[in-house]
């Protein structure tokens, strides 16, 4: 409460021009390192208005009491003027992300002069209750209208603040399947994800398999994949202040390809028998086996030929017999005559 920066808002530059104006400072703690995340001032910085006297914490949201605050203002957000000197002020800030700022400004309803409000506070949710040291009705209980006849017994503030609540993930998505080459559509439930204050949702996506996109008003996936293989998306649902995610998957599989085999009726002939290929689409690699090897046979004999489409966004194959018969064989026979009696041929 007496740091002395005559800067407003948070994470300004502190410059020390106002004397016991005062400050607030988060910290943050990850696994066993703290760091500091923000440096909170009031948004109407004074000197001796000594913000940070008291704080509260709950959940996203801090409250700085400043009993020292000055103006003759009332209620929720009003315009400070400077006008009760000591009369004390609050101020309620939030977090979203990583990020902070200033959503209240709270002054007592029956501002006076010297009264210290925000000498203490406390806060639990979205209740905000601040303390005036020496506020100086005489009236008594709930909600009395107070008088200024007695001498500084005090009296105590109960704010409801409206705090934003994150969305809520109610149904988790399940995995998708999309065909390359293939129009495809999803639309997931309106229920998939609610908002605990009925705040409207938008739908923003990361991850997502080339090609396909959201529209954010009808919830819906579309397009045409335009490459094979597993995605995992993150589906981020927002109120424009907090959000809730789903990831999931997309899994685009191959599209279907036949394979065509030809050339399956051969002689041998010494050289390697190879069948031939075609594909439907046209123009796919193929890899041909022969009885489970690549290397095509030269031998005769009967062999299972398998064609197996080999290209990332397609998927297909065939088996089929190559048949290599075996060479006819040319016998030439050397005719020579004998002469009766005679042992060698003349």
């Amino acid at each position: 409460s007496q740091e002395d920066s005559s800067t407003w808002w948070v994470n300004s530059t502190p410059n020390d021009l106002a004397y016991n104006s005062g400050a607030a400072y988060v910290f943050v703690r990850s696994g066993t390192v703290w760091s500091q995340q923000a440096y909170l001032k009031a948004s109407n910085t004074e000197t001796a208005d000594k913000f940070g006297y008291s704080v509260g914490v709950s959940g996203e949201t801090v409250v700085v009491g400043a009993q020292g605050e000055d103006s003759g203002t009332t209620g929720v957000n009003s315009t400070p003027n400077e006008l009760a000197a000591v009369s004390g002020a609050a101020y309620v800030f939030v977090r979203i992300g990583t990020t902070w700022s200033q959503q209240a400004y709270l002054k007592a309803s029956n501002t006076g002069s010297g009264d210290w409000f925000g000498v203490s506070v406390g806060v639990s949710g979205g209740t905000v209750v601040v303390g005036a040291f020496y506020e100086s009705s005489s009236t008594t209980g709930v909600n009395s209208t107070p008088d200024d006849l007695a001498f500084r017994p005090g009296a105590a503030y109960v704010f409801t603040l409206d705090v934003n609540r994150a969305p809520v993930l109610a149904t988790a998505l399940n995995n998708q399947t999309a065909t390359y080459g293939s129009a495809f559509s999803y639309t997931f439930p309106a229920g998939t994800f609610t908002d605990p204050d009925g705040n409207s949702l938008t739908y923003a996506a990361s991850g997502l398999p080339g090609g396909i996109t959201l529209n954010s008003g009808t919830r819906t996936f579309s397009g045409t994949p335009t490459a094979a293989g597993s995605n995992w998306v993150t589906l981020v649902a927002s109120d424009s202040f907090l959000t809730a995610t789903n990831t999931f998957a997309i899994v685009v599989v191959k599209a279907a390809a036949s394979v065509q085999l030809a050339a399956l009726g051969q002689a041998y002939s010494g050289t390697l028998r190879i069948a031939t290929s075609t594909t439907t689409p046209s123009g796919l690699a193929v890899v041909v086996t022969y009885d489970g090897s690549t290397n095509a046979p030269t031998g005769a004999g009967s062999y299972m030929v398998v064609g197996t489409v080999a290209q990332a966004n397609y998927a297909g194959s065939v088996t089929n017999t190559l048949t290599v018969t075996k060479a006819p064989l040319l016998v030439i026979g050397d005719y020579k005559s004998r002469v009766y009696g005679h042992t060698n041929p003349v």
